[in-house]
């Protein structure tokens, strides 16, 4: 099962997808979202300033706890733009 997190804040988005390439497909969708709207709205109080880097992170959900199997950061997005770490 893969999620999607800012790793900057530790904020997981609520959303589970079946495969990478669904996690991929919705960060595509991300990345078209201005910054400063949801998702790419910062919970902090200096979001003008802040970011986000969204994460997808792979878990075995066999075991309680789950157990992370891969943690790779894919995008940022700040009020510069989006910028793709790896591609998608």
């Amino acid at each position: 099962m893969f999620r999607i997190e800012d790793d900057l804040h530790a904020e997981p988005q609520p959303a589970e997808y079946d495969s990478l390439a669904d996690a991929l497909a919705e960060l595509r969708r991300f990345a078209l979202t201005p910054y400063g709207k949801p998702p790419n709205l910062a919970p902090c109080t200096s979001w003008v300033t802040c970011g986000r880097c969204w994460e997808v992170v792979e878990y075995d959900t066999s075991t309680t706890p789950w157990t992370t199997i891969s943690r790779e950061s894919y995008l940022e997005i700040d009020a510069a733009g989006a910028r793709w770490l790896r591609e998608a």
